[in-house]
Order: structure tokens, then sequence, then C-alpha cells
């Protein structure tokens, strides 16, 4: 039979009726249908009573089949449908759907022009959001596309999927509680659309539409919950005009394999292909690569090669491009030969597996040549793209269920590796995924017949991080420099690898690489924050999980700081405000910088806002003064809210979200609650934690003992007890304290006894704390050391598992980062939000090979225990960031045996002296090799500096050549105006150097208002300059400066 795509009627009365209903119309009684059959009968009687026309909703057109209904009349879900994700339970007729994500997927394929209709409506104790519908899907991976009424928390309308994305963000209507809609959600052709009780509310269209075997389900899809009273999908009879055909299997493949064994389909087989088969079969895979190359049967060659390349046991490069170039192979073969049998299957197989890399993108070509099937019906092995595909299908399985915690999806995707592991049992990846522990760099194993075991664990341990951060740089950075993952997820592997890389300039293959990286997401960013509207922890991310790392890692480099400074601007001027208490407070939580949401949906100023604020954090760290003043302001406010007790907030409770512009803790909706789980953006209690990390940031960059008091005071209504047990409800007494009760976090309380000596929550540290901050806790340096194993050993195993298999970036972090960033640098803390910096010193060495272990550190001593693994004496330099300035002794030697077990002697070589008065400046050591060599530091003679200070500074891309004629920018980063000073040009003079020019000024103003500040001045030469000449800032050193380390600069050749 045709329909139109309408919901059916039940029984004979369905048939009376769409025989007298007018095309086109649509009756609002189609609400009202009701979920007994009696009051159904009665309901539809006076239907025909009352004379109201039923119409479709969507297009009349011709050629629709009904191919599949549901009514929901039982009490089991049944074997039509697959929960993937989220509840889902059947009442009184009525399908509840619910769950974040919740998708419900049709167990039964379709065609590929398909239209899924339901009536729906939003579940009375949810937020109404979603009901929605998925197009293109599969049991395995859901929707391919999602057709949206009511998305994003129920403000918009959209269209999203590969290559789709159409947003109405302004809806005619939106979600009304107790309203029953007919939502139809079509594809037909290359067209997508959402219709809505008959008005098509949003369509959009796609040059390459997903469909075949793979895309070939529909799903009910909601993010918070529905109720459905009827499914219908109906497909075209015949494909409408602009449907692609789909391939459904390869023909005409002249080769198969039986288990690993291949064959030759034909009746005989010449010498070159025998050769090139019998190198495969003996597991000679770049011998019978090179061999089905050079055949000359064109079909032959590329139907050998895919055989090869599809081979688990090869493992292809994406940067020789070894499967693309196949895929071309394939279409200028069949551009030249139209009428081959099998090339109209063979050429999109072979463009899909060219797209294959471990890259989400790559998930759709994999799941289409899965779709076309192992082989032919005698079960020999016909697809060579077939099992390889499986493999990258089910590392984006394994991938996505990490990232998302999806504990099924990893489970499948591994039972789909075993299965490819009883194929391929030797294949290293396959090992990995399926559990086994695989070694890798067994060169870096710790040798502790030659070296003392701390120091040759913690090297280690330093060695594999370097070396995995160096393999993702060799093998999987792309041109732009992210990482495979999406920038998104990449960034967030800054947050241990800044740390890691800083340690020292040894690791310069890995600063180079984030480097590379940063700059290319820096290029994403507009106006230093990214420009897409989204959550403030995602929005976030790509600038503050690496743009403040960079002040560290190039520290003092006027790039970097003045892009960070333009990250601030951003944020405070677009994104928050001062509200009615007085305090500056984000707008929302959604937030880029093309634009800020301001609905109530949007939320509220959260814990999670320190992201962004990192910042300010970095910036007032530096020594900028407004960025400081506003970061404290900003904590400021949030202190007041948590400390002061109201209505039923506790004093001493984070709110889950101040409100802008009132700074009131209630959401600005009618009868909700400041505890209200839906409006806060993230629930409640909400994400506190780094509210308490900024009040320890704040009290650590001079902000005042209130900080620190509030600190205190919640840590100590976090230690409160006995803490309830049993179901807890908000606002009850027992629910606040147990929402307290995650304040007392050992990276906390280890960051409380650092700043302040105060020993009081040290139980905690201790308990479930790093060893980096154990022992600054307890000082038990043996128990410290022995850690330096488990890091060492954590890292042994699985290389690809770090590295070129990883997807989900994000989920990628090095093992063991803060034991050893603190081991080497004496910090508690890594550099990830609004954690303080607390490094106290780092390195500048030509290698990695040298251990270092910081035993002591206050802002006027550091002890620092060096090991160098070289052969001869190593240079390295000790740079210091938390001394106070003044004059140090500087003490060192070798340490020797002590007369007890645990106490030691040094060979103290003769003192001496040296001026520390600005961060980053230090001493340069000599360590001989396989010796434990002591470095002391010891303040002896307190300096005073100015309390402001300018920073004249100058870059790699201030200065640029043109002929004789030298343009230099000059930058102040300081926090105070710069006098005169001169600004010299010079070039090599033997082993020293001669000034060819200078210009003298009369000063440069501070930055103000988060505003840089610079001058440019030229120097015109009578010859262009020489090769590595370099400009000099107050090479006289008439300025005390911040930072000196940023008053030379060689003229680079790219600048000329």
């Amino acid at each position: 039979m045709t329909a139109s795509p309408l919901l059916p009627l039940q029984g004979s009365l369905s048939h009376l009726l769409s025989a007298e209903s007018a095309p086109g119309r649509f009756s609002c009684v189609h609400l009202l249908w009701y979920h007994t059959g009696a009051m159904k009968l009665l309901h539809w009687i006076a239907v025909l009573l009352i004379g109201i026309p039923l119409g479709a909703f969507a297009s009349d057109d011709a050629g629709w089949v009904v191919a599949f209904e549901d009514s929901f009349e039982r009490q089991e879900l049944g074997p039509d449908w697959h929960l993937l994700g989220g509840e889902v339970e059947i009442s009184g007729g009525r399908l509840r759907l619910r769950g974040a994500g919740a998708t419900l997927v049709c167990a039964r394929p379709f065609a590929a022009d398909v239209s899924l209709e339901f009536e729906a409506e939003a579940d009375p104790a949810m937020p109404p959001c979603d009901l929605s519908a998925g197009l293109a899907a599969g049991e395995e991976h859901g929707w391919g596309y999602l057709i949206a009424f009511g998305g994003q928390s129920n403000r918009v309308n959209q269209i999203l999927g590969p290559q789709v994305r159409a947003v109405d963000e302004k809806p005619p209507f939106l979600i009304e509680h107790g309203r029953r809609y007919l939502v139809c959600a079509r594809k037909v052709g290359r067209v997508l659309s959402l219709s809505v009780d008959g008005r098509e509310l949003l369509r959009a269209e796609t040059n390459d539409p997903l469909g075949g075997p793979g895309f070939d389900r529909v799903a009910l899809v909601t993010w918070t919950g529905m109720l459905v009273d009827r499914v219908r999908v109906l497909e075209r009879s015949v494909p409408a005009p602009g449907t692609p055909r789909f391939p459904e299997r390869l023909s005409n493949v002249p080769f198969y394999r039986e288990g690993r064994t291949l064959r030759f389909a034909g009746a005989s087989v010449t010498p070159a292909v025998g050769a090139a088969i019998e190198a495969y079969n003996q597991g000679r895979l770049d011998e019978a690569l090179r061999l089905f190359s050079g055949l000359e049967d064109q079909l032959l060659s590329f139907w050998g090669r895919a055989f090869v390349l599809g081979d688990l046991a090869f493992t292809e490069s994406d940067r020789e491009g070894q499967l693309s170039k196949l895929a071309e192979d394939f279409r200028e073969y069949a551009r030249a030969n139209p009428d081959q049998p099998g090339m109209e299957d063979a050429v999109p197989a072979a463009g899909w597996f060219g797209e294959l890399r471990m890259s989400r993108e790559a998930s759709v070509a994999a799941r289409r040549l899965i779709g076309l099937g192992p082989g032919d019906e005698a079960g020999r092995v016909t697809n060579p793209f077939y099992h390889k595909a499986l493999l990258y299908d089910a590392r984006f399985r394994y991938w996505d269920g990490k990232e998302g915690g999806d504990v099924r999806r990893i489970q499948s995707a591994l039972a789909t590796m075993e299965q490819l592991k009883q194929l391929w049992p030797d294949v290293s990846v396959l090992r990995q995924y399926t559990g086994e522990e695989v070694p890798w760099g067994e060169d870096l194993n710790a040798d502790l017949q030659r070296h003392p075991a701390w120091a040759a664990y913690l090297r280690e341990a330093y060695g594999r991080q370097v070396r995995i951060m160096e393999a993702w740089f060799e093998k999987r950075q792309q041109p732009d420099g992210q990482l495979g993952g999406g920038w998104g997820d990449d960034v967030e592997l800054m947050r241990t690898w800044v740390p890691v890389a800083a340690i020292s300039t040894g690791a310069r293959g890995v600063r180079d690489g984030i480097g590379r990286f940063a700059e290319g997401i820096w290029q994403t960013l507009e106006d230093g924050y990214d420009p897409g509207i989204g959550d403030v922890e995602h929005s976030a991310e790509p600038s503050a999980d690496i743009v403040p790392g960079m002040l560290l890692l190039r520290y003092g480099d006027p790039e970097w700081l003045e892009r960070n400074l333009l990250s601030c601007r951003t944020i405070r001027d677009r994104f928050m405000g001062v509200d009615a208490k007085g305090h500056p407070r984000f707008k929302s939580t959604e937030f880029g910088s093309r634009g800020v949401k301001t609905d109530p949906r949007a939320g509220a100023d959260t814990g999670y806002h320190a992201r962004a604020m990192k910042h300010f954090l970095w910036q007032g760290w530096w020594g900028d003064l407004a960025a400081r003043d506003w970061f404290l302001r900003w904590v400021e406010g949030w202190r007041q809210a948590t400390m002061a007790r109201i209505g039923s907030k506790p004093a001493g409770l984070p709110p889950p979200g101040i409100w802008y512009p009132s700074g009131d803790i209630v959401p600005p909706v009618p009868g909700v609650s400041w505890w209200d789980p839906h409006y806060n953006y993230y629930g409640a209690p909400g994400l506190p934690g780094m509210i308490f990390d900024c009040f320890l940031a704040a009290y650590a960059l001079g902000g005042g003992e209130e900080f620190l008091r509030a600190f205190q005071f919640v840590t100590d209504e976090g230690t409160r007890g006995p803490l309830p047990v049993g179901e807890l409800h908000p606002p009850s007494p027992e629910w606040c304290q147990m929402a307290l009760a995650h304040a007392v976090d050992p990276s906390r309380t280890a960051l409380y006894k650092l700043l302040t000596g105060d020993r009081t929550h040290d139980e905690y540290t201790l308990r479930h704390a790093d060893p980096a901050q154990i022992y600054r806790t307890n000082y038990d340096l043996e128990r410290y050391q022995k850690s330096f194993e488990s890091a060492a050993k954590s890292l042994r195993t699985n290389f690809e598992l770090r590295t070129t298999e990883v997807l989900a970036t994000d989920r990628a972090a090095l093992d063991s980062a803060l034991t050893v960033f603190g081991a080497y640098t004496g910090a508690v803390q890594l550099i990830r939000d609004a954690n303080t910096p607390t490094f106290a010193v780092t390195y500048q060495t030509e290698g990695t090979d040298f251990a270092a272990l910081v035993v002591e550190s206050t802002s006027r001593r550091v002890r620092v225990w060096l090991y160098s693994f070289t052969d001869a004496p190593q240079k390295i330099g000790l740079r210091f960031w938390r001394l106070e300035p003044g004059i140090y002794r500087i003490l060192q030697g070798e340490i020797l045996p002590g007369e007890r077990p645990g106490q030691n002697r040094y060979a103290w070589l003769p003192a001496a002296r040296v001026s520390l008065l600005r961060r980053a400046e230090g001493v340069d050591v000599l360590v001989p090799p396989g010796k434990v060599w002591v470095v002391d530091v010891l303040l002896v003679e307190p300096r005073a500096v100015p309390a402001r200070s300018p920073d004249l500074a100058a870059g790699e891309r201030s200065i640029s050549v043109r002929g004789a004629q030298v343009t230099v920018r000059i930058h102040n980063l300081g926090n105070a105006g710069a006098g005169p000073f001169t600004v010299a040009l010079q070039e090599r003079d033997g082993a020293g150097w001669k000034t060819v020019a200078h210009r003298r000024l009369d000063g440069l103003k501070a930055p103000e208002d988060l505003r840089p500040a610079s001058v440019v001045i030229r120097f015109h030469l009578a010859r262009p300059p020489a090769s590595g000449s370099r400009v000099v800032v107050d090479p006289r050193d008439e300025l005390f400066e911040l930072c000196e380390t940023n008053n030379t600069v060689i003229v680079s050749d790219a600048g000329r």
C-alpha cells in the first residue's frame, strides 16, 4: 500500500479515516490521543462526528510504504528495539525513554529514503528537551544524523551529522509540558528534514548522505525524558531522485582469503603473482606490497595491494599516504575503464579505505566498509578492507567508551579485538587492547647495577614520559599542529605534558612540538578565546589548557604574554560584568568570543568558571596587577557567597551557581530552588572544587588572610563527622554535609601545608595524595624514593596504547606526571585550571639524561640532589621560581654515607655567593658523572626590590628586516612604566659583540587595563645586518626589570 507519512490509526476505523482525510491539513485534536483502547475509539468517533479532517503532517508524495509501526500495547520492549543508552520502560501503552543521550534504536533495517514519525510529549518530571530522532543509525553506534526538536535544553531545533550542521536558534515554538507533538524526521535523497505537527521546521542538505548497510536504522533520542505513544516508519518503494546508490557487497575480486592464507580466484597464476602471494602468506608483507605494486596487470596489482594493506599485521603510514594512494589508483583505473565489472562498488570502497586513520572522521568510512560484509556465500574473504575496517571501528568504539565512561561500549570493542586476535595473535596492538602487557623501550630500564635506585628509576620515568611525547609529535602531529583527537580534546593533553616539558630545556623536541601545537590552536581562536558558544568546561579548554602554560615554557616571551592578556580582556569584557552586589560575575555558563547566551537554561557563574579565570591567575602570577585584581575580586565574590548562610544553604558550602546580574544563588525561574538539579548547569551541589582551589590561589597571589580563613572553615566543616548514611536529599543538612566532605582533597591540603606550614589536615594528604604531595607532608625521603620505581614501571608497557592508538586524546594523560614533576621541581600541584604554581626549580640542560630530586624548598632555601648519567661532567643550570630576592650562599658537593642509615655527609666545595633578585634566575653547576651531587641554596642577605617594575622585552616576531632597515617592536610587560632606555643592534666581534646602531628612548608606559604597551623603532643601516646579529634592550642595565632574559633576541633569518 502507499501512504503519506501519517501516524496510523488502529483497526478498521483507520482505513475509513485515512480515506476521508484531506491531505495537507492537521487538527489539534491529533494531540488528544488517549491510552486505552476504549477511549481511543470514543475519541475517533468524536472526531468523525464533529467532522474535523485529518491530514498528513509531512509530504504526501507518492511512493511511501509503511515498513514498521509500534503502539507499545505491551509490557516488555521486545526484539524490535535495542536500547543503546539511558533507561526505557513501557506502561499503559506508552514508552518512557529517559537519560542524557538516551537512544532507542529500531532493530530492523530500512531503505535509504526513510521517514520516522512518532507522537511524543516531554516527561513531566523533567525539564522539556529533545523530542528527537536519529536517522542513518546503527545498533552499536547510535544515530548518524540527529534530528532534534527542542535541542540544547529546549532552545533550538537542529540537524547534526557528518558534514551537516543546521541549527535554528529562534524556533517558532518550543516544547511545552503537557502537550503532545507529532514529530517527523525524514531523509530523502540528500535532504534531511524535521517537521512537527505538520509544519516543516528545519531542513538540511548533504553531498554525501549516509545510508545502506551500517546506516539503515532509525532511533528515538532524548537528553532528559520523553513519553512516546506510537511510532511509524515509512520508506520509499523506489528511491527518490538524488538518492545515491549504496554498495552492499564487492564483486569480481580476483583474490580471496581463507583464514590468513591468500589465494588466487582465477584458473592459473603467473609466476609474478605467485611470488607476491607466497611473500604474503609467509608474512613478508613489505615484500608482498612491493611485488604486487610491480605487477603489469593493474587490477591484480590494486587488489593485491588491497589485501596487503588490509592485513592487520601491516602497519600503514598516514604520512606516506599508502591507503589514499590505493584509492586514487582505483579511481583513475575506473575513469579509464568505465565498463570494467565491479568497479562501481570497488571505487567507493577503496575511497573509504583511503580515509581510514586514527581520527573520528574516519568512523563513517570504517562502518561503510564493514557494511559490505567480509566475503561471499562460500565463506571466503573477498573484501580485503573488511578486517582492517573492523579494527578501526573497534578502536573508535573503545576510545568513545573511554571518553564517555561507557563500559558496555568498551567491552563491545574488546570483544571485537579478541575475535580479530584469533586470526592475528601476534599483532601488538591487539595484544595490548586485550589485556597483555607488551614491553617497550628496554633501553630506558633502570640500571640498578651502575646507578642509585632512586636516580635510575626517576630518570627512567622522566625519559619514558619524554619519549611518549616525542612519539606523538613525530607520528601524530599534523601540519597545523593538532594531534589527531580534535583541538578540544588534544589540548587536554597539555595538562600533564606542559609540566613535564617544563622540567628542563633538554626536552627540546617536546617543547618545540608543544610550541607548534600552541601556535596552531591559537590560530583557531578569535580574540584569544574559542569562537563557538559552548559551556565553560569546554569553551575555556582551547585557550586555558595551553596559553597560560606557555607563560612558563616561554617565560618572558612578549608574544605569549600579550596573547594571554588578550584572552583576559575578551573574558572580562564580553563574558563578565559586575553584579548587583559589586562582584565580577560571568553572565552565564555558555559563551564564546562570538557571543554569550543569557537565558536561564544557559546557567550561572559556577565553580567551573575557574578554568576560564586561569588566564587571570597566570597573568597575575607574572605580575600584571589588573589581571591579579580582577581575579581576586571574582574570588572574593565567591568567598562571600560561600561563607554566607543563605536560606537553607549553610555557611561554608559554595552555591551551585551565582546568577548575573542579581548576584543571587537562586535561578531566575519561578518556583525553582537554589539547589535545583536542572537549572544549575552542573547540577547540585555542582562542581565547587575549583572554588576551593581559587581560595588558595588568591591567598598565594597576596589576596589576604580572608581567603585562607575561608579555606580553613570549609575544610573544618568538610571533616565533620560522622558522615550521614542512606539516601540524602537536598537541601537537608545531611546532604549539605556530604557535599562539603569532598572539599578535603589531598591536592588542596598539600598546597595548604606548603603555603602555611599548618599540619592540621596532613592526615588527608597522607591517605590519598600523590607521592610528591606526601613527601612534602611527612618528609619520608626513603618512601618517596621508592615511589619512583612504581612510576617508572607504570610506563614500561603498551607504548602504542599511549601514543599511536589513542583517539580520545582527553583520556591520554601521562602516568605519574605529578610524581615526576614534583620530584624534579618541588611542586605539589600540576598547572591545570586553578592550581597554584608551586614549582621551585627547573633546569637548563642539553638533554634529559639526569635525575633531580628537590628534598627541600621554601621561599628562602632550596636543596636539590642531582645525578648525571652522562660519561663526562654535565652542566646543569638551576632556575629558581619561589625564592625571595636576596644574596644566596651556594653549597655544592658529593653526598657521602653518614654514621647511621638515613643520615648523610656532604663533601662540600667552597661556598659561593650569588644574587637572585628575579624569578627564573639561577646558578649553573657542573655535575660529575655517577655521583649524587647536592646543591644547597640559602638566603643570607635579603634585598629590597621595587614593588613595581617595568619589563622591557623583544621577541622573535618583534623584529623584521627589509634590506638595510631593521624594525623592532619593544614591549613593556611589567607593572610600572620604564624610564629612559637604550636599544642596541649588535653584531659578532670575535668572542664578543659590537654595537652597530642604537636608539635612545624617553621611556615606555606600563600596560593598563589589560592592554599591552609597546613602541616600534627602526634602525637604518648602511648595509643589511650580518647573520646572527642581535637586538639588546637596555644593554647598560639601567633599569630594574621583572625579567632580564627577554632583553636579548637574535635577528632571525626568517624575519628577513
